[in-house]
């Protein structure tokens, strides 16, 4: 084998670090997401719910939610 003096990308001295390092980047961030969910329940229960005369329809529009709130009707 004739050496060239280039070395294939995946045998670069740092290419298992560098690989690791990601790993553990996605592992810290999965764990982090994990923790802002299993923290974040309590904002459904301190949410309004939806007024009694909306509760019928699937979808309502942010106009006709507006005009309950305020009495218009």
């Amino acid at each position: 084998m004739i050496n060239t003096g280039r070395q294939p990308a995946l045998c670069t001295p740092n290419f298992h670090d560098s690989r690791r390092e990601a790993a553990r980047n996605w592992l810290a961030l999965g764990l982090l997401l994990a923790a802002w969910n299993a923290g974040d329940n309590d904002a459904a229960a301190r949410t309004a719910r939806r007024p009694e005369c909306l509760r019928a329809y699937p979808c309502v529009s942010v106009r006709a939610a507006n005009r309950i709130m305020q009495g218009e009707e």
